[in-house]
């Protein structure tokens, strides 16, 4: 439920190294697979992929689904488990059918996403504008494509490319230890932890994500 401000400072930096950056986001799939394919299929040649949460799942996806042209991947703040809140997103879309998103986002997931020291008026209501500029429809579709996925826990050591996986030290979505796993059961992963840091990672600590970004990205490039 995030646009290009998601990755606005990270991209920049990335843009003035000479990286060429696009953002997709994943708004008419009804599923991580075709999510993943869809993103394949707009890109010709070899790609670096950087998903923040949802976004890192469909990373591992990609990556599964076409090794040979992922030269590295970047995980965020994400997880390879299968969904454990079935039952409660389907409330919560019950909920957003009735009343739109900005209640719900408001009241619920803002406050989950972005760590108390974080939480500006500024960061707090561009989330909750992400999701108005996206709407009931795009929520519905990503959150019964969140509750059909599958687990990655035996698949992750097909991974071979390069991997940097990083959360948030107060993280209380997908934080250190569903991080620790994700870099212990991947080939060639780095793991980094961000301080100060909860779910929203590139908006709640914009230059250390960006940092952490750069360093992997010129290490694998043998910059």
């Amino acid at each position: 439920m995030c646009d290009e401000r998601l990755f606005h400072h990270q991209m920049e930096m990335l843009k003035t190294s000479g990286y060429n950056c696009s953002f997709f986001a994943p708004d008419n799939q009804a599923s991580i697979p075709e999510m993943a394919k869809d993103i394949l299929s707009q890109y010709n040649g070899p790609i670096f992929i950087i998903g923040l949460s949802m976004g890192g799942i469909i990373a591992l996806e990609i990556a599964l689904q076409d090794q040979n042209r992922v030269k590295g991947l970047a995980i965020l703040n994400s997880t390879p488990f299968e969904d454990s809140l079935g039952e409660h997103r389907l409330e919560q879309i019950e909920r957003v059918q009735k009343e739109g998103v900005e209640g719900l986002f408001k009241d619920e997931l803002k406050p989950q996403y972005i760590a108390p020291q974080n939480r500006t008026p500024e960061l707090m209501d561009m989330v909750v504008d992400m999701a108005a500029q996206k709407g009931v429809g795009v929520f519905e579709r990503q959150s019964l494509a969140l509750i059909k996925r599958t687990g990655y826990e035996t698949r992750l050591n097909e991974i071979q490319q390069p991997a940097l996986i990083l959360t948030g030290d107060t993280d209380s979505v997908c934080g250190p230890k569903t991080a620790r796993y994700l870099a212990d059961n991947l080939a060639n992963a780095t793991l980094t932890c961000v301080e100060n840091c909860g779910h929203l990672s590139t908006l709640e600590q914009p230059e250390a994500v960006g940092d952490a970004l750069m360093r992997f990205v010129k290490k694998f490039e043998g910059a």
